[in-house]
């Protein structure tokens, strides 16, 4: 799924790019103005980063939790940085998978 990317990274490079430029022109028959657009060259210093891909949030129902607080009732997923307040009237906790269940859809969170 990776592909090479044309331009050098973590570096700044000038760059030619294209700006779209509207010119004025008298119409002197229909006195009025018109507008043509054209397109100019300019040099741009541009630099193109090679982040990692990183994982932000686990998808719905894959998250694992940990009770992090049980006097406030604070889950805290262990593969991401989520966190969940889940009441033990809405919300059923297994311990040996640690997925939170909502006890009247049965939906995992």
């Amino acid at each position: 799924m990776t592909q090479k990317f044309d331009k050098p990274t973590n570096e700044w490079i000038e760059e030619d790019i294209e700006i779209p430029v509207m010119t004025p022109k008298v119409n002197e028959k229909e006195k009025r103005v018109e507008f043509t657009q054209t397109t100019q060259k300019a040099k741009r210093k541009t630099f193109y980063s090679d982040s990692p891909s990183k994982k932000i949030i686990c998808a719905k129902g894959t998250h694992v939790f940990n009770c992090i607080d049980k006097g406030k009732y604070i889950f805290k997923c262990k593969n991401c940085d989520f966190h969940k307040i889940a009441y033990p009237v809405t919300y059923r906790f297994n311990k040996q998978t640690g997925k939170l269940t909502h006890r009247v859809t049965n939906n995992q969170v």
